[in-house]
């Protein structure tokens, strides 16, 4: 029988392990490292959002970790465990200070946007200020500004709103792999405008990004490029480290569209 790691030293990777056995005694291993890994740190959160209020962060947190343990088979990668954790818990913050706030400017107050598209939450310091609503609010403001109606609806839906695919295939009468090719399509879309605009800008695209991750960016957006032809031209990079810097350029022309690009 394997040993368990002690619950403070456990990788993310094992965390996930247990809390997907089919073994009770292993799901509450899985459990408890996860609290004893991330309690602190998602209370640190929390109090920040809730402005010091102790008793309302740690509701919070511990709804927050309830949901993980329960929704932990839709965390596609192991090592994003950090990062999906905080949005489940600003999420659901930001949902508990709507019910106490229910008059609302429009196009502002949904959730944070998702980690797809501006990047890991917890590499990015742009979106762990005390900031969440104004970020989303930020967000909608370019979906509307470059996208079609449709488009940036979709997109809002999925990206602030955090809805899966499922959800978005019942409320269209869709098939989910409809969504997920509108979905993309809606997203090459906003980002060929996003960067057709930073072009134009003093500096192009360089002067937000790295030349490597700019000439990924245009071949992809500009000329069209899918990845494996990108792979063919670009013969000293292999296709993670091309999909890398084209999610970086993503994530850098989105938060400078936005005006939160530090």
């Amino acid at each position: 029988m394997a040993t368990t790691p002690e619950s403070d030293k456990m990788s993310d990777a094992d965390i996930v392990r247990f809390l997907c056995s089919q073994e009770k005694a292993e799901r509450e291993t899985g459990s408890n490292a996860l609290v004893d890994k991330y309690h602190l740190e998602l209370l640190r959160r929390a109090t920040a959002f809730w402005k010091g209020d102790s008793a309302q962060a740690e509701d919070s947190v511990m709804v927050a970790l309830l949901r993980a343990c329960k929704r932990i088979d839709g965390l596609e990668k192991p090592e994003s465990l950090h990062a999906w954790l905080v949005k489940i818990l600003m999420n659901y913050c930001i949902d508990e200070w709507r019910k106490s706030h229910p008059i609302w400017p429009e196009g502002e107050g949904d959730k944070v946007i998702s980690i797809e598209k501006v990047g890991e939450i917890g590499d990015s310091d742009v979106l762990l200020e005390d900031d969440w609503l104004a970020v989303s609010a930020d967000c909608r403001t370019v979906l509307g500004r470059y996208c079609s109606k449709t488009d940036a609806e979709l997109l809002e839906q999925k990206w602030l709103k955090d809805k899966s695919f499922e959800q978005l295939a019942r409320e269209r009468g869709m098939k989910p792999s409809t969504v997920k090719v509108s979905l993309h399509r809606a997203e090459n879309r906003l980002f060929k405008k996003l960067g057709e605009h930073q072009i134009r800008q003093p500096g192009g695209l360089e002067v937000i990004m790295s030349a490597g991750e700019a000439t990924v960016f245009r071949r992809r957006y500009v000329l069209g490029r899918r990845i494996d032809e990108i792979y063919l031209e670009e013969c000293n990079l292999d296709p993670d480290m091309i999909k890398q810097r084209l999610h970086s350029a993503e994530k850098k022309v989105l938060l400078s569209a936005m005006g939160r690009l530090k």
